[in-house]
This record gives structure tokens, sequence and C-alpha cells, in this order.
């Protein structure tokens, strides 16, 4: 009997590494449904940041890795996070339900005031996405899963 306490503690510390160790993988929080799409020039200059902690989903996404890598067109949700702690500004991006990265300060914060320009300041929208790279040619030469959204910029 007092080894059941035990082993139920050692299941449940299992199961918190186990997510903690996946966290890319985990579906995103529901993002409210898009209040529109973003169109952009064809150009996909705007490059998500923080991909690398999401590869494993990027992964996924994609179809996974190839001698010649990936050029996965898609639609991402950019789901603005006012309450995040590093950056009241943050834009997390979404593709299939599952976090791939942010924009970068920068870009999240040009988007923001364009959009709040807009009368769409703090709203869910899409964008045509394109997850680049991932190769795998073999004897240790693989690249990363990189993200770029096609929003125009004010160039």
């Amino acid at each position: 009997m007092e080894a059941l306490p035990i082993v139920l503690m050692l299941i449940a510390a299992g199961y918190l590494i186990w997510r903690v160790t996946r966290r890319d993988t985990v579906q995103a929080s529901k993002a409210s449904d898009p209040a529109g799409h973003i169109r952009g020039n064809g150009e996909f200059d705007c490059e998500v940041v923080g991909e690398s902690h999401y590869q494993r989903a990027l992964e996924r996404i994609a179809g996974g890795r190839s001698g010649d890598g990936a050029e996965h067109d898609c639609i991402a949700v950019l789901v603005p996070e006012p309450q995040n702690k590093h950056d009241r500004n943050a834009i997390r991006v979404d593709i299939d339900g599952m976090t791939v990265g942010y924009l970068s300060r920068g870009d999240a914060r040009d988007l923001g005031k364009a959009l709040r320009g807009k009368g769409l300041g703090g709203t869910t929208l899409t964008v045509n996405a394109l997850i680049v790279g991932g190769w795998d040619r073999g004897g240790g030469d693989r690249g990363h899963f990189g993200v770029r959204l096609d929003i125009p910029s004010d160039d």
C-alpha cells in the first residue's frame, strides 16, 4: 500500500517532464477567430523569430525533412499577446494550431501601430506564410526550419 503513492508521484513527475520537453508540439491556446486576412506583396520578407524553439512543430507541419528542404505554403495566424511578460506588443505566430514563433519586436510594434491606425489593434488576423529550410542531407548537414510571412512593408 505504501508503494502506491510513490508510484503515482513518479508517474506525475514523468508526465510533467514530458509536457515541458514537448512544449513546441503542444497545441497553442485557441485564439479568437481571425477578423481578417493581411494581403501581402508575395515577397515573404517578414521573418519570424524564435522558431528554433518550435522545430518539432515546424517539421510536423512541413511534412518532415528532405535533402532539399521545405518550401511549404500555409496560412499563419497572428495572435496579439498584450499580457506577454517580455513585450506588451508581442504577436505570436501560429500555424495549424501550433505556435511556431513570434514577430520580431520591431515588426510587432510596426504592425500593431498600422493596425491601430485602421481600427484593428489587438485583432487576430491571418497571413500567407512559407516554411523554409529543414533539410537533412546526411553526414550532419541538417538545417533548421524557418518561417517567412507575406506582410507588406512600408518601404
